[in-house]
């Protein structure tokens, strides 16, 4: 603000192009299923200075986008393209982005036959800072295993103190820049079934007639099925219980539930 007194006054100006200066927090969720890996990148940033027009974010190669969402980005526009051998997202903005605001990245990498991988890199182009915490989850019966000596700029903390409450969760890791690494092998953990049975039998004339009550304890991994010996000279088989979607003979002497 200028304040002049009198007709006579000129003043001269100049522009420079001033460029957006934000920082990101990232949490970044690793979730492993049974043959692929599903990634997801929570960015919290806070824009300064100017409008973000557009993101642009270097991901892993064996990496593909699923979805982008956000309320400020427009999220049906963005672009992946290839440079110098890389893969990028690009992700543009609405007009006059600044301040905070929040935006999520679905990534998907197949891992079948797959045991070990590296932590897929991710890179935030532009940004003054990016620090946050990397969160390992699995499905049941998946170990993750994560040996120190393949993590760099990674700090292991407890999956107590982990930002966000994701199923599955096993490891906990905070990153303070860009530059880390890691690396995750992933065990499939053997079934383990006890049983206990208890057989009901009651004599009538000419026949016997039973009932018997199993209780499974498993543990390990789920199963999807459960197969059972069954003498020959039984009839009128049937099945009730928690968790039977259907049951047949196998072989006239197997039982599959």
């Amino acid at each position: 603000t200028y304040k002049f007194s009198g007709e006579k006054y000129s003043l001269d100006t100049s522009a420079d192009n001033i460029t957006p200066n934000y920082t990101v927090d990232l949490n970044y969720v690793l979730t492993f299923k049974d043959e692929d890996l599903l990634v997801r990148a929570n960015c919290a940033l806070d824009i300064k200075d100017a409008p973000l027009r557009e993101l642009l974010i270097r991901y892993a190669g064996d990496m593909t986008v699923n979805r982008v969402e956000g309320r400020s980005a427009m999220a049906d526009d963005y672009e992946t393209f290839e440079k110098d051998g890389a893969k990028w997202l690009k992700i543009p903005f609405a007009p006059d982005t600044i301040g905070k605001t929040d935006l999520f990245i679905n990534f998907e990498k197949s891992m079948k036959n797959t045991q070990s991988t590296p932590i897929p890199p991710i890179f935030i182009d532009g940004a003054k800072s990016v620090r946050g915490h990397i969160l390992l989850a699995a499905n049941r019966g998946l170990s993750l295993t994560v040996e120190d000596k393949d993590l760099k700029n990674l700090r292991r903390y407890p999956v107590g103190s982990a930002p966000l409450r994701e199923p599955g969760l096993q490891h906990n890791f905070r990153f303070k820049d860009q530059d880390w690494e890691g690396k995750v092998t992933v065990v499939h953990e053997q079934v383990n079934i006890v049983s206990e049975v208890f057989h009901i039998g009651s004599v009538g004339e000419g026949t016997i007639y039973g009932s018997s009550i199993f209780t499974y304890h498993v543990s390990g991994a789920p199963v999807d099925k459960i197969q059972l010996k069954i003498n020959p000279s039984v009839k009128n088989l049937e099945f009730t219980g928690g968790n039977i979607v259907d049951w047949k003979l196998l072989d006239g002497s197997t039982a599959e539930e």
